[in-house]
């Protein structure tokens, strides 16, 4: 069997010998795919199934545009590819530039070459192009950070190599909720907070309205 596995952005920072991916690979339950890269030169061994090549590229950083460049040269246009990266879409050319994502065009290059791009880096599910996707970002089974991802849907995706449809599998993870609150009338709250029906499990988003630098108290709240 083969399972999607590559380091992430916060892997890096542990010593090969010391990861977990190392540890599962020893114990033939998973195999990890890489590049090579010796000065300006780039070579991409697939890991073949059948007729179907799997690339690993990993959490490549800065220079993941680079890599999907190099890739996209490599890559046999009359056969199957996927490929695996730790990468999300930047949004934009400029934006492209911020650490681990990658620009539109550096993905719209590869639209021949690919049948499917596993993605990451980003917690909550996406895909691009809106039609006909093939660039596929799953999202975390839980929240990395409540405040700031966009989408409550994570899950998986099953794509069939051979139709190159794919269907997305929604996973429950905790509740997300927010709640505006206004300091001044705390105590008219108290109701509307009783009505939501807290369990004690949900992730719980309070935004605060100050009127004024008065002092907050912490157990009014």
């Amino acid at each position: 069997e083969f399972y999607q596995e590559f380091h992430g952005n916060l892997q890096n920072k542990y010593e090969e010998i010391n990861s977990w991916l190392h540890y599962l690979e020893e114990k033939a339950y998973c195999k990890r795919l890489s590049y090579e890269k010796n000065g300006e030169e780039y070579k991409f061994i697939p890991y073949k199934i059948e007729d179907v090549n799997f690339y690993g590229l990993g959490y490549p950083g800065f220079v993941a545009d680079k890599v999907l460049e190099e890739l996209e040269l490599a890559l046999n246009p009359q056969e199957k590819n996927i490929v695996l990266i730790h990468t999300a879409l930047g949004g934009g050319e400029e934006e492209g530039s911020l650490p681990g994502l990658v620009k539109s065009s550096s993905l719209k290059n590869l639209k021949d070459k690919v049948i499917y791009i596993a993605g990451g880096h980003y917690h909550s599910k996406s895909t691009y192009p809106k039609e006909e996707p093939y660039f596929f970002i799953p999202g975390s089974p839980e929240y990395w950070n409540i405040l700031n991802e966009k989408s409550d849907e994570k899950g998986f995706f099953i794509f069939d190599t051979n139709t190159y449809k794919f269907e997305f599998n929604k996973v429950e993870q905790r509740k997300r909720m927010k709640i505006s609150i206004d300091y001044v009338n705390l105590e008219n709250y108290e109701e509307s907070i009783k009505s939501l029906l807290l369990t004690g499990e949900e992730l719980l988003i309070v935004k605060l309205i100050l009127q004024t630098n008065s002092y907050v108290s912490t157990k009014g709240l």
